[in-house]
């Protein structure tokens, strides 16, 4: 499941398949009409009403059946873009009859998600490599081509609109979206070498940092020893161990004058390099060198409006637990999502 999902929906994987799954086998589903049910969506993401006014336009949604809509917006200005960022969340709870007759409602239930302005939902869960050192260091985000989420790009109402799935080869269980990206510009750019080098630097030095101040309180040890008889037994192993340390710290401090008389050396060229994250280079442990990835830092257009939406990303409600919508993996699909009207969606973006 893709991490953004996981974020705002705040389900619980374990709780939903030892609880969710094994209920809704057993409910008995009811076709009572339901209610649309609209929250209000924030001044500064005016522009997500109307992504909702196209959706409310599919009777799946305008006439539900079965079924309540429950409908919300959220927004928030990424300080680091300076663009707003947000979601539409639809859910859908079905009805079901208790063993009395009463009619219920689900507690918890599925949502079709939008995403406005955020690639992090084209990543799949717990993506990105070496996440504490680069935010330590105020890098952006590192990640393999594997972290990301892979779609076709195809014409659709005569505009481009990508399709994927999370899980490739289990389209039963995974979460079908549609990418709308008008400007074509890419999510995701290769790390440049410089960015790389500086979060080798950046480790070994941590990691420096961090042997010294084992050394140091190694070295505290050894002297409470020296005047203790019950301790100094123990002398000639904080001695070894003090020893090892020091060596990794020598280690480090030849990798950082390497590292940093590298950098000082590179070409422009070299620097814009993409990077190929290798252990020789990093004494990160990999199983073999591969590329680094990173936001497109470039992607957004600033001379739109901040609320303006530049990228949709749009999920079908596949549970966690993995049973989709009426227990049909075609059902969303006819009645919402192959009516969904992309050149309405596309047309509201990029102003």
């Amino acid at each position: 499941m893709n991490q953004l999902l996981h974020m705002i929906l705040g389900i619980s994987l374990a709780a939903l398949v030892a609880g969710t799954a094994d209920a809704q086998q057993k409910q008995n589903w009811d076709r009572s009409p339901g209610k649309v049910h609209k929250g209000p969506v924030p001044a500064q993401a005016s522009k997500y009403a109307a992504v909702q006014d196209v959706l409310n336009r599919s009777s799946f949604l305008q006439s539900p059946e079965g079924y309540d809509v429950m409908e919300a917006a959220l927004a928030d200005l990424d300080e680091k873009s300076g663009i707003y960022k947000g979601s539409l969340v639809i859910g859908l709870p079905l009805f079901f009859r208790e063993p009395n007759g009463a009619l219920s409602r689900q507690a918890e239930y599925e949502h079709v998600v939008v995403a406005f302005n955020n690639p992090t939902a084209l990543l799949a869960l717990n993506a990105g490599v070496y996440r504490q050192e680069t935010e330590k260091l105020g890098l952006p985000l590192f990640f393999t081509a594997k972290d990301t989420l892979a779609y076709l790009v195809s014409i659709t109402d005569g505009v481009r609109v990508g399709k994927g799935v999370d899980r490739p080869g289990n389209d039963a269980f995974g979460h079908h979206f549609f990418v709308l990206n008008p400007s074509g510009r890419s999510v995701f750019v290769p790390v440049p070498e410089e960015k790389y080098i500086r979060l080798c630097i950046g480790k070994w030095r941590m990691d420096e940092e961090e042997e010294m101040r084992k050394l140091a309180e190694n070295e505290g040890y050894l002297r409470k020893m020296a005047s203790d008889k019950n301790q100094q037994r123990f002398i000639s192993e904080y001695q070894e161990a003090g020893k090892r340390m020091q060596e990794r710290i020598d280690l480090d401090e030849s990798r950082l004058k390497a590292a940093e008389q590298k950098l000082g050396l590179m070409t422009a060229k070299v620097r814009n390099a993409p990077a190929i994250d290798d252990e020789a280079l990093t004494g990160f442990k990999t199983l073999q060198p591969q590329a680094l990835y990173m936001f497109n830092p470039d992607f957004y257009d600033r001379t739109l409006p901040k609320s303006a939406i530049q990228l949709m990303v749009i999920w079908d409600p596949a549970t966690l637990a993995g049973i989709r919508f009426r227990e049909s993996d075609a059902f969303m699909e006819k009645n919402f999502f192959d009516k969904l009207d992309f050149k309405a969606l596309s047309d509201l973006m990029n102003k």
